[in-house]
């Protein structure tokens, strides 16, 4: 876990996709910590908002934050 672990990690949600992004290419961040940081929250207020029918945590992104986290790196711009 990277320098965002614990009470950090919970704040990762709040940030833009330009800053997750740039903390990823600096290697500060995992996209697999962001992913986890996203899917904590939505489990702690999804039973008060109720606005997901279904959440896919098993998706490419999610299953093979390895590959995410290389893309990123290579500095492919798709944000």
């Amino acid at each position: 876990m990277g320098k965002w672990a614990g009470e950090k990690e919970m704040k990762l949600n709040e940030l833009t996709a330009y800053e997750i992004s740039k903390l990823i290419r600096k290697g500060e961040v995992s996209s697999e910590e962001v992913t986890r940081s996203v899917f904590e929250r939505i489990e702690k207020v999804e039973k008060k908002i109720g606005s997901f029918i279904t959440l896919m945590k098993e998706t490419k992104g999610a299953a093979n934050p390895q590959l995410v986290n290389k893309l990123f790196k290579k500095k492919i711009d798709f944000l």
